[in-house]
């Protein structure tokens, strides 16, 4: 929908999908798909995601130590989805801190960390029931996105948290 929302959506959510882990992001390899460069809208596809990562590494003070960049031809393998996707890697204190990303027990509280908002436009729910997924994609603000981490990962520390798992697929 929005190509650098895209890219910056797959850097937050890598963050989160670490935080979860306890651990908060050291390091980033990028990998980028897309399609055929010599056109015009996934040339501005390819420059909009990886500008989107960028800006969500220099934001957050991760920096990108490898990538890997692919365009195909839409002649030789159809139509191509733009793929912005990014690997992080942390680094937990303490074993100890790592918990399942499951439910422990049957009555367990859940805690929703982070804010929402009142927007399904892109979300995997829209996808799935109505098969559509529509603009605007969710805009994040870069000062806020990494506190909800560094608090998941606090708690974890401090032992607060019998479980932690990310919804950002939905």
């Amino acid at each position: 929908v929005d190509p650098y929302l895209s890219g910056v959506h797959s850097a937050s959510s890598a963050m989160r999908a670490i935080a979860a882990s306890g651990a908060l992001p050291v390091a980033a390899a990028q990998s980028l798909s897309y399609g055929d460069p010599k056109q015009y809208k996934q040339l501005a596809e390819f420059s909009e995601g990886s500008r989107g990562l960028s800006d969500a590494c220099r934001a957050w003070q991760i920096p990108i130590i490898a990538e890997r960049v692919m365009f195909q031809s839409v002649a030789t393998t159809g139509a191509i989805l733009p793929t912005p996707t990014i690997s992080l890697v942390g680094v937990v204190s303490d074993i100890a801190v790592v918990r399942p990303n499951h439910f422990v027990e049957r009555d367990d509280v859940i805690l929703l960390i982070g804010s929402t908002h009142e927007e399904l436009s892109t979300s995997e729910y829209r996808s799935y029931f109505s098969g559509t997924i529509e603009p605007p994609a969710p805009e994040i603000d870069f000062s806020i996105e990494r506190r909800p981490c560094e608090l998941v990962v606090e708690l974890l520390v401090q032992n607060h948290l019998q479980s932690a798992h990310t919804i950002g697929v939905g």
